[in-house]
């Protein structure tokens, strides 16, 4: 009886080292498996370094720049990114996946996204006007707009940049599209004309709807700009 005790125990003993062993090979094959996992996400990915510049650099307004950059690049269509502030250094860090070329989404990443709509005669002469700052005074501006979003046209498979302008702007663009009609009106962000479609009819329902030869990366990359409000703080790139 005593034998048998002794070899039960020791059976015992030999499975608990065993269950240990088990344990030990799991954890490590976990811990494994985690490195693996995260050193390719670094891999695949590139790190952009945004610097803050200027007097108006605050902890909230780094944060509320990082929130506005996020949005920015969801709308555009990224799925995988981090967008992290460092007050401590006035800096925004920003992974992104390594097949976006930063050429691509820079302008998400630093421009202000200040949107103004300017009558002009041609693209090419208001274009120097704004280099001279002599464009005068906007119809309206971003402040005046209600919506912006992208659509398609079914029949036509046309890709649609649409605006909505809140109700106090609506006679003010009425009466543009009837002043302008047949010329062309300029959409501006940061003093660069981005849209200069030409007024084909009196609109009088506060809508804005462009079309043309554009990409949904194009459309896509308008309306994240100027959807998700204007950065708090001037930001260049670093890295």
């Amino acid at each position: 009886m005593i034998i048998f005790l002794m070899r039960f125990h020791t059976i015992i003993e030999k499975n608990k080292r065993m269950k240990k062993i088990f344990y030990f090979i799991i954890s490590v094959v976990i811990c494994f498996t985690l490195t693996s996992a995260i050193q390719k996400s670094e891999q695949n990915s590139k790190t952009v370094i945004l610097q803050a510049t200027g007097m108006d650099i605050t902890p909230a307004s780094l944060i509320r720049s990082a929130d506005i950059i996020s949005a920015r690049l969801k709308v555009y269509g990224l799925k995988s990114f981090d967008v992290n502030p460092l007050a401590d250094k006035s800096q925004i860090i920003i992974h992104l996946p390594d097949i976006i070329q930063l050429s691509e989404v820079e302008g998400l990443l630093i421009s202000k996204g200040e949107l103004a709509f300017y009558e002009t005669l041609e693209r090419n002469d208001f274009s120097e006007l704004l280099k001279t700052n002599k464009a005068g005074k906007p119809l309206l501006a971003m402040s005046d707009v209600e919506s912006v979003n992208s659509s398609v046209n079914e029949a036509t498979q046309t890709i649609l940049t649409g605006i909505k302008f809140k109700p106090s702007a609506i006679a003010v663009w009425a009466e543009a599209t009837r002043r302008n009609l047949n010329k062309h009106i300029a959409i501006v962000i940061d003093n660069q004309v981005f849209y200069s479609p030409v007024v084909r009819s009196v609109i009088e329902g506060g809508m804005c709807e462009i079309s043309g030869n554009f990409t949904q990366k194009d459309t896509n990359y308008f309306v994240a700009l100027v959807s998700n409000g204007t950065l708090p703080v001037t930001l260049r790139v670093i890295k």
